[in-house]
């Protein structure tokens, strides 16, 4: 997983040094090839995922969504290149309200990039 860090007090940068000497340990220490990045987009109605982003091998427990209009679409689409991988029925296409999917819905995508869509 990747690592984010928080930068703090910098007015008083002696009070942060500790944290800075084990940040910049850390980073000088990686991995120059991290591992296999799973993306995933959004097109058509669905107006942003979450999360967008996994290490492979690391599937996300489910996904967050939202659409951009109201649709009687009632199925999102996997997508990779022009195939459905998977379908998953969904209850309601109102826009600006989160639907839930589970991690099922991901088994198709391996390794990849992939894109969701509402039809």
């Amino acid at each position: 997983m990747d690592t984010v860090y928080a930068a703090r007090n910098l007015v008083h940068p002696v009070e942060s040094a500790d944290v800075a000497h084990v940040v910049a340990g850390e980073l000088a220490h990686r991995v120059a090839t991290p591992p296999h990045t799973v993306h995933l987009h959004v097109e058509d109605l669905v107006s942003w995922v979450w999360p967008n982003r996994w290490t492979a091998g690391h599937r996300p427990a489910y996904l967050d969504l939202r659409t951009n209009a109201g649709t009687t679409a009632r199925t999102l689409q996997l997508v990779r290149e022009g195939h459905i991988l998977a379908k998953h029925r969904v209850s309601h296409g109102t826009p600006n309200r989160s639907l839930r999917v589970p991690s099922g819905f991901l088994y198709a995508v391996g390794g990849g990039d992939a894109t969701v869509r509402q039809r």
